[in-house]
């Protein structure tokens, strides 16, 4: 029940979640990127400080309440421009979860769940212990600054009585909540079934690694770039696969290996990390950034992203609590759809209708 608890508190507080400062994001220069997300087509969409970005009964927010933390976050540089693509799906993210936490507060207000000074200092324990566990502690005053006891933005801003009573309502519906042997063995065998399929399709794709490698214009910076542009995963594929420039221990370090030591004019072989394979080509040195520095070069490569393997644990005790939490979400978001359908919720960005899986 701990891990559900900190999941609910996390999602209340997910406005917090913006990249760190000065990091530069999945694709942007000077990183090696792993695999481009996919990214469903969203149309362009220009919106006006007064225009609604998204409504819930009779209480509207507009793009000019919604756009400052978007920014913040980092999610758009603009509040001006069309939002399309990536940032078109990030806004849709964050707009499901506040209809999520909205349409939870306005349950746990309607069944009247009380919230006490005993029940602040609880939670925000919890909360405390959770971030210091992460690596990532921080006082009661700091956790403090992400509520407000006067909303000025709907849906945006949240009091600490809200999230409270929102974690409360959460409690009591997977209070009955329990995981069987049968739920146990099912979830093995499904993981067992799924992961066979997925370590077939790792292997598939160093098949089509092996046979790229095995085609002679490979050999040429400009056979490479061709093969990439066609057949590269990675967001840089436009660009023929030209991923920026590299000393020899950030590309080893990226790709995981002890070393790299592809020539200049070279084409190396499969390289395998966690998460990806790669086919790289080194297309020229170029001179340190600063004077005895070590030397830097020019990289492309051809990348297939790797499905991610995971084990399950082998004790079912550590199982249960993994499945319990995942019951958990899927019992809450079941119950938002619940409240979806005794409840208006519009966004232009949602022409069809909110959908929670």
């Amino acid at each position: 029940m701990f891990k559900g608890l900190i999941l609910v508190l996390s999602f209340l507080l997910f406005l917090g979640c913006g990249r760190e400062e000065g990091k530069p994001a999945d694709g942007e220069a000077g990183s090696i990127p792993v695999k481009a997300p996919e990214i469903k087509k969203v149309d362009s969409k220009g919106f006006k400080p007064e225009d609604v970005i998204l409504k819930i009964n009779d209480v509207s927010l507009t793009w000019g309440q919604f756009s400052p933390y978007m920014l913040q976050n980092g999610f758009i540089k603009d509040a001006n421009e069309p939002i399309v693509g990536r940032q078109a799906e990030t806004a849709k993210v964050m707009l499901k979860q506040l209809v999520m936490r909205h349409l939870l507060n306005l349950e746990a207000k309607r069944r009247e769940i009380e919230v006490s000074e005993s029940d602040r200092a609880h939670y925000l324990g919890i909360l405390e212990k959770s971030l210091a566990e992460q690596g990532k502690p921080t006082s009661r005053d700091s956790i403090m600054k992400q509520f407000t006891s006067d909303i000025q933005v709907p849906f945006v801003e949240m009091s600490l009585d809200d999230t409270i009573r929102v974690v409360k309502l959460n409690e009591d519906m997977i209070r009955s909540l329990v995981i069987s042997e049968d739920d146990l063995k099912a979830v093995r065998a499904g993981h067992k079934q799924r992961m066979a399929i997925l370590i077939q399709t790792n292997k598939d794709r160093r098949l089509e690694m092996e046979e790229l490698l095995a085609k002679p214009e490979i050999k040429t910076d400009r056979g490479f770039k061709l093969l990439a542009k066609n057949h590269s995963e990675g967001i840089e594929a436009k660009r023929g696969g030209v991923v920026g420039t590299f000393t020899r221990e950030e590309v080893a370090l990226e790709i995981d290996e002890k070393e790299f030591t592809v020539a200049v004019g070279e084409t190396g072989g499969v390289f395998e990390s966690p998460t990806a394979l790669r086919i790289m080509r080194v297309l020229k040195e170029e001179a340190p950034e600063k004077e005895g520095g070590a030397a830097r070069f020019q990289v492309a490569q051809i990348l297939r992203g790797k499905v991610p393997i995971e084990e399950l644990p082998e004790d079912d005790d550590k199982l249960r609590e993994v499945v319990k939490t995942e019951f958990e979400m899927k019992r809450l978001h079941s119950f938002v759809v619940e409240l979806l359908n005794k409840h208006d919720v519009t966004s232009p960005l949602f022409p069809q209708g909110f959908a929670f899986d």
